[in-house]
Formats: structure tokens, sequence, C-alpha cells
């Protein structure tokens, strides 16, 4: 199972102080995300008043939203996060010895429809290990829910907090900031056995932008990376040849094993944008909000629908640096990954990796699977446009960060052999 599977979007509550209650779907959201090919639900961070908590007074609106998305074939996770609120039960009793110090987080943390609360962030040498742990427990067998989308949650966050064991005293008395590792692997691990043991399907989602920590991520079963790229303004030419370099080592999960969806906020990208770089490296780019997808939604349907159609998963990936036996670009922005299927062709994400407008010339070789192809039939998989392929070269225009989904089906002569 990769992320391509999993299909999955945000169900977050509109940011409206009265917005009650929070945590609802309708059926004609529901119809969308169905008609859509969702097959994945992460109700956020609203579904309960206190931020990363799992005492919630929404419990039938979050039941019957489980009931409604698994009759039609859709998972859903519950949010838990990397924060302690003082507004949690337990804040004067255990918020001083969990927190990590230097301390950090939001004094006023004022996310509607959430109460204003403070909300820090929390240690998993502490004993709030064992509380996050119960929690996902205990909503597993409330909610029948199918895990748990965890923000941040797999972080080693340096922390000095001597009360529960973290920091290092120095000569001069002073206390150097310690990284809990093994504690916070420990927590990913418990959490993997409490999920698995009671859905083997389930899902470990995991929002870890720019930190790649194996020993603690690699227990997650999805990963969610690219906030880190916000700030970046909008506009900002990042695709240089080290950011390729970068993106093929973070952000695509195949050396770990660890699925990996691309996160846009519509910087430095627009959306459609982003999907220029992520399907040049094999992984989507997952729908924000549903509440405010929109074309986003509609745009990623089509992509999982064409993958899906052209059966991805059984097909042979050849991305842009290994593939040049098969392909040449007259341009040098212009980047190119194939995947070949035995029944189906070929599938051929053809992409511009600049700020500037392109026009390329795409000559492929007239040899091995690639002359088996019909390049008569040749089209554009998102528009069905049929594309003229002369003499296996194809003259395409990208816009900046453009880019093609083009398919060629094999010769008729070559599905009856």
């Amino acid at each position: 199972t990769d992320a391509w599977d999993n299909k999955t979007i945000v169900l977050a509550a509109p940011k409206t102080v009265d917005s009650k209650p929070p945590v609802r779907m309708s059926s004609q959201s529901l119809d969308k995300l169905v008609k859509a090919g969702v097959r994945t639900v992460v109700l956020f961070e609203h579904w309960t008043d206190i931020e990363s908590h799992s005492k919630t007074k929404y419990t039938p609106q979050i039941r019957k939203i489980v009931k409604d998305c698994h009759a039609n074939g859709i998972k859903v996770l519950l949010y838990f996060g990397f924060l302690i609120s003082d507004a949690a039960p337990e804040w004067n009793e255990f918020g001083p010895r969990t927190v990590v110090t230097p301390k950090r987080g939001y004094p006023i943390y004022h996310y509607t429809p959430q109460i204003d609360q403070s909300a820090w962030t929390v240690c998993l040498r502490s004993s709030w290990a064992d509380f996050v742990v119960d929690s996902v427990a205990k909503a597993m067998d409330k909610f029948d829910i199918d895990g748990v989308y965890l923000d941040g949650t797999e972080y080693p966050f340096g922390c000095t907090n001597t009360l529960h064991g973290c920091g290092a005293v120095k000569d001069d008395g002073s206390i150097a900031q310690t990284y809990p590792i093994f504690a916070v692997r420990n927590v990913m691990r418990r959490l993997y056995s409490i999920i698995k043991s009671r859905k083997p399907d389930g899902q470990i989602d995991v929002h870890n932008s720019t930190c790649m920590t194996m020993p603690t991520l690699g227990w997650a079963t999805s990963c969610w990376n690219g906030e880190q790229l916000r700030d970046v303004a909008q506009g900002t030419d990042v695709h240089t040849s080290s950011w390729l370099e970068s993106f093929r080592t973070e952000f695509m999960g195949h050396q770990w094993g660890v699925p990996s969806e691309f996160l846009c906020y519509g910087k430095p990208h627009t959306r459609k944008e982003a999907w220029s770089i992520a399907l040049l490296h094999d992984i989507p780019v997952r729908p924000g909000n549903m509440d405010r997808a929109g074309n986003e939604l509609i745009l990623s349907s089509k992509i999982w629908k064409i993958m899906d159609g052209f059966d991805r998963k059984n097909a042979q990936w050849e991305p842009y640096w290994t593939n040049a036996a098969f392909i040449k670009a007259s341009k040098k922005n212009a980047f190119t990954s194939l995947y070949f299927h035995s029944e189906n062709g070929l599938l051929a994400v053809i992409t511009n990796m600049s700020s500037e407008k392109i026009q390329t010339d795409i000559a492929f070789a007239k040899n091995g699977f690639l002359k088996t192809l019909d390049w008569s039939k040749a089209k554009d998989a998102l528009t069905k446009k049929r594309l003229d392929v002369k003499n296996n070269r194809l003259s395409v225009s990208l816009k900046k960060y453009g880019w093609i989904l083009l398919t060629v089906p094999l010769a008729a002569k070559s599905l009856r052999a």
C-alpha cells in the first residue's frame, strides 16, 4: 500500500467561532468524496476542543462520520499532535513536568473554532507518552477509526527539562539539550502495535515536514512533507538541480519504504504547479482541506484515476535520472519520468522545471518497449486531446512549472502477441 492507494484528504472545520458543531460531514460532502475517489479522511484537530487531547463532546458526530465513511469504503483517521494544552484536565499536575524546555509553543492558541488556550510542545520522554498511547488505544475502540494522523509526533524535540530526565548538566552548571530519539521511537512502536493489532490495514499517517528521522518515522505507514516551503515567496524559482536532488532525498520515501505525499500551501508554487515536481518523482500532492479544496480535489481525482486506470502499481518506473537510453529533451529544464506497462503501454510525465515558459522537443527511442507502441494514439491523459507525435518525436509547449501526462497504448499487433 502506498500514498496513491490512500487517496487522503483533510476534513477541518471552517475557522469561525460560530462553526457548530465543528465536526460534521454533510451527505453532499460525502458524495463529493466518493465521486472523487477519496479513500482516507483525516478528521483534523477540531474533533476536540482541547488541542491534541482525546476528551471530546462531539462523540455522536464522530461516530456518524466514521459509520458513513465506512459504508462507502473510506477510512477515517483522527488527529493527534505534539502539544499539551493548559485546557487539559491534567495540565496542573502534569504540565510543567512534561513540556519541552526551553518552553516553546503557543502562549495564546487562537485556533477557532477551538476554545482559546495555551498549547506547548510536549516531550515524549515524559509521562505524557503513556497518555498519548492510551488515548489512541481508547479512540480506536470508542470510534472504530482506522488509525491516526500524527502532527509532528515523530519529532525528537531537543529538550532540557530535567524533571523527566532530559538535558545534560555541564561542568559550568548549564544544561545542554538532549534529543529523546529512543523515547519517541518507543511511542511510535507502541502506536503501531495498538493500531495494527486492531486494524491490520490501519494507518499511521505522519506530518513530518523537514524531519526525516527514520528510527521514529519508520513506524509510520505514510508521511506528508512540505510545510517548510510555505514561507517561500510565491513565484520563487526553487527548481534548481540541487532542489531536484533534495527532493529525491527527502520527499520520495522510496528508499525508506514510508510512502510520501507532497504538502503545498500554494507557495512558492500554485498547487497545480506543485504536481510538476511530485509527479516527476512518483508521489502525489495531497489535496487540502476538503471545505476549501474545490478545483484542487477535482485535479487530484483526475490524476488518481489516470494512475489507477494505467495500473501504475504494476508498471515499471523509469525516473528521469535513469532513462537516458529511452528519451531525450531538447531543453535542459525539461524532465521526463516514464512508466512502462506490459498491457497498457506508456505513461510519460513531462515537466518544465523552470520559471519560464519553454518549447521543447521530446525524442523517444525507436527500439525495445517503445517500438511496440502505437504513437498515432498518443494523447494528453488529463485533457484527452490527441498529441501529434511524428517519428517518435513530440514537440510540446510547457508553462512555468507546467506538465503533461502523455499516454501511448500498445500497437494492436503487440496486444495480440
